[in-house]
């Protein structure tokens, strides 16, 4: 058995399960042990909400940030209407898009044939339930085997693809940002958004805080990441002359990148087509789990400011979506009217 690579970023790893299964919940991640100390899996569930926090945004977040999703198939989760319709429902449009791997992973004796999870390979072999098997620890090894196996692949892709994304970062970078910034500017230009219909997108150095825009959005890279992966920090900081209208700029902002966390595909492409057409990526952008107010001590002379912390990546961009050519027709005609 090949070891994995433990200089890899952790992959993220969220399971879906119902709280009547905790205790074989708590099971697996026995079994998962050797693959967390490796620093090879990162493994979220609800039980890691702590006090104060919004248990649905936090689930939410999580899902969203996750490169493997399980699902702990029981009667009792395919009973429940969260497990089953709030969370598998949005694991499986991510397994579709390519951004997570989703695994069922079969515990007890229930009847899911014709499930919207019954087309994805199941574990453990044969999809013969954990609570069948002579010996439930061999059970419990056949399945930490399986998500060894599924991690070995996404790091491998990751490698493969982090090589041509490195090769070009002087390209991908500021493309990336860019990108990212015409998207919103793009969806505002759609939306009679009661604050005005004059906001600008831009992208940020840190001198240029000492003069900022009256009322827009910036975003600010102050990071970048070259490991396996090539990752982007940034903030988008929301600039209004109220504090109210700080904050609605600011919620407008992450609803948008909540129901759209990846770029539509191909904007990249039209922004530079000569720098990255044969690539074939587009831009990730998930929530970050940074220190705002940390990010902006680095920036000098400047008075804290209404800020979200993301951070993205880069995905392959198989194929084209409707909804993808739809934004790119409106921006095609919007800039080729300038």
């Amino acid at each position: 058995m090949a070891p994995l690579n433990s200089q890899h970023k952790p992959i993220q790893l969220f399971v879906s399960y119902s709280h009547k299964d905790e205790k074989l919940r708590s099971k697996l991640e026995e079994h998962l042990a050797i693959l967390k100390r490796s620093g090879t899996l990162e493994i979220w569930h609800d039980r890691k909400i702590t006090a104060g926090d919004e248990w649905a945004a936090k689930i939410a977040e999580s899902l969203e940030s996750s490169q493997i999703i399980l699902l702990l198939i029981t009667p009792a989760f395919i009973s429940s209407d969260y497990c089953y319709g709030t969370e598998m429902s949005r694991a499986l449009e991510k397994h579709e898009s390519g951004e997570a791997r989703v695994i069922p992973i079969i515990l007890r004796s229930v009847d899911w044939s014709g499930s919207p999870f019954a087309k994805l390979q199941a574990l453990p072999k044969d999809a013969k339930p954990v609570a069948n098997w002579r010996s439930a620890d061999e059970a419990w090894a056949n399945v930490a085997e399986g998500i060894r196996k599924v991690c070995r692949e996404i790091q491998e892709s990751y490698s493969s693809t982090s090589r041509e994304l490195q090769h070009l970062s002087h390209h991908i970078i500021p493309l990336a940002c860019n990108a990212i910034m015409v998207f919103l500017r793009e969806q505002y230009s759609q939306e009679n958004f009661y604050l005005g219909p004059h906001a600008r997108f831009e992208v940020y150095t840190a001198t240029d805080f000492a003069n900022p825009m009256e009322f827009g959005v910036s975003l600010f890279l102050h990071r970048v990441r070259q490991g396996p992966t090539l990752e982007l920090d940034f903030i988008l900081t929301a600039w209004a002359r109220t504090a109210q209208h700080q904050h609605a700029l600011a919620g407008w902002v992450m609803e948008q990148l909540r129901g759209k966390p990846a770029m539509p595909q191909g904007l990249m492409e039209e922004l530079s087509p000569e720098a990255i057409e044969s690539l074939g990526v587009t831009v990730n952008i998930s929530p970050s789990k940074e220190d705002v107010h940390e990010i902006w001590k680095t920036i000098p002379d400047a008075p804290f400011q209404v800020s979200v912390p993301y951070v993205a990546n880069f995905k392959s961009a198989d194929g084209a979506e409707a909804e993808d050519e739809a934004f790119l027709a409106r921006f095609r005609r919007r800039f080729d009217s300038l």
